[in-house]
């Protein structure tokens, strides 16, 4: 009985031995064409000839690749592990990786031994991939067809769209794109019998719409939408887009005119007005012009207050400043002297007899950007006279009523006031932040500053400040 046994025992050891799949032997001996991915932006560069030579886990490679324009070859020998196709090759190239172990190429062999795909290393890493279709061998289950197309395709990476990885020619109805370029375009398939993808188009006469659209009821003809019956001439034909700028209108044989027009438009510069439409463009119209002489144009949101700099500040704290808001705005006042300033000659000043003229500017500076709380001037001219030290400004009209400008001992003294509601103060100074900025602007590009952080008096009518710098 135990004889027994064992025997069938043998005999199932047997049976299960002869059923069991045979481990896969990866042999890649022959000729394989391939290429390398892209090296700083450059190539691929193709390898039309690769040769492999393996004996048992001994492997040696040859390849000549083209590296823009220059053969190249590359020489190596490495190792193979047969049942997982995983292989490394260290050798030199002939004009690059020239060192001997410079070269390195890490990768696998398919489990069929048809291709391989991996790493190289020249001072650089860069992909590489080979395939035994395109060799000039016909292996099994290969079309010459495929074969020959993917050797003529490598040097521009042309290659056959109705080929199976393996060089076989797909089926017939293959599909080989998926998607069209043009309305008469069509989605190409394989005829099983060429390695080339056809460029098939919509059968002459499907209506077709090309979005032209001064035509109707177009049809496809060889692959174009062509013909139509024109629309009337007349018909506006800018689709939809509106544009000031300029005019679309089809013509009597199907054409769209697009013309120019002069028509108003916003050139999108809150410091121009009155735009209009010149050569298809809107051109800004009139500079607009703030109504403050503290104030300037902001192209994104028009008249800003804009505290200029560079000015002379005083080397002393005995400058001062005195707003009086009063409810009978012809009553308002404001008076501001700036003493020891920089200055050895009356020349800064300008000519205010002739071309100079003067702005007041007084400012809240307490928020994220600057507000103006008074401003006066006083334009060049009669209102002026001059002295040995500078000048003197008086005119009981003006929202300046009187100036001085003086330069004594090398330094500057300004003195300015103004009165009435061409000051612009505010219903109430209850508001009025710290710091308050005073600058006195001169059309020449000269200005003087005092910046006062604190005040002696705040209220609603009233503001007093000295000190500033």
């Amino acid at each position: 009985m135990r004889h027994r046994i064992q025997t069938v025992g043998i005999g199932m050891l047997m049976l299960v031995a002869l059923c069991a799949p045979a481990w896969a032997t990866v042999d890649l001996n022959g000729q394989f064409i391939g290429a390398t991915g892209e090296v700083l932006g450059l190539g691929p560069f193709p390898c039309a000839s690769i040769s492999v030579t393996q004996t048992g886990t001994a492997l040696s490679l040859s390849a000549t690749c083209d590296v823009l324009g220059s053969p190249a070859t590359f020489t190596g020998s490495g190792t193979i592990d047969t049942s997982t196709g995983a292989l490394t090759v260290t050798g030199q190239g002939s004009f690059l990786c020239t060192t001997p172990g410079s070269f390195q190429f890490t990768g696998t062999g398919s489990a069929d031994s048809y291709s391989i795909s991996g790493t190289v290393n020249c001072a650089f890493n860069v992909s590489f991939s080979a395939s035994r279709c395109g060799n000039g061998i016909l292996d099994a289950g290969e079309a010459q067809s495929c074969d020959d197309a993917a050797a003529a395709g490598l040097p521009t990476f042309d290659f056959p769209g109705c080929c199976t990885n393996h060089c076989a020619l797909q089926p017939n109805g293959t599909q080989c794109t998926f998607q069209v370029n043009s309305v008469c375009d069509a989605l190409d398939f394989c005829d099983g019998s060429s390695p080339t993808c056809p460029d098939l188009t919509q059968p002459d006469g499907t209506p077709c719409n090309d979005f032209a659209p001064c035509a109707e009821n177009k049809t496809c003809s060889a692959g174009l939408c062509t013909g139509g019956t024109p629309l009337p001439a007349g018909t506006d034909c800018s689709l939809g887009f509106s544009d000031p700028c300029f005019d679309a209108q089809c013509d009597s044989a199907g054409g769209c005119i697009i013309s120019p027009t002069n028509n108003p438009c916003d050139d999108g510069d809150a410091c121009t007005t009155n735009d209009r439409c010149q050569d298809f463009f809107c051109a800004g119209g009139t500079a607009v012009e703030c109504g403050s002489p503290c104030e300037t144009c902001n192209s994104f949101v028009g008249c800003v207050a804009d505290i200029q700099g560079g000015c002379d500040h005083p080397g002393s704290t005995k400058s001062s400043l005195g707003l009086k808001d009063n409810a009978d705005n012809s009553k308002d006042k404001v008076a501001w002297t700036f003493i020891d300033g920089p200055g050895s000659a009356t020349g800064a000043f300008g000519d205010p007899l002739s071309d100079t003229d003067y702005a007041l500017c007084v400012y809240d500076d307490s928020g994220s950007s600057p507000t103006v709380v008074a401003s006066g001037t006083a334009p060049a001219g009669a209102s002026w006279s001059a002295n040995a030290k500078g000048f003197k400004y008086s005119n009981k009209s003006g929202s300046l009523t009187k100036a001085q400008l003086k330069v004594a001992r090398g330094k500057t003294k300004i003195i300015a006031k103004g009165a009435g509601a061409g000051l612009g103060l505010p219903p109430s100074l209850n508001g009025l932040g710290l710091p308050v900025v005073v600058q006195l602007k001169a059309s020449n590009g000269q200005c003087w500053q005092t910046t006062f952080p604190s005040a002696k008096v705040s209220n609603p009518i009233t503001f007093k400040a000295k000190g500033g710098q």
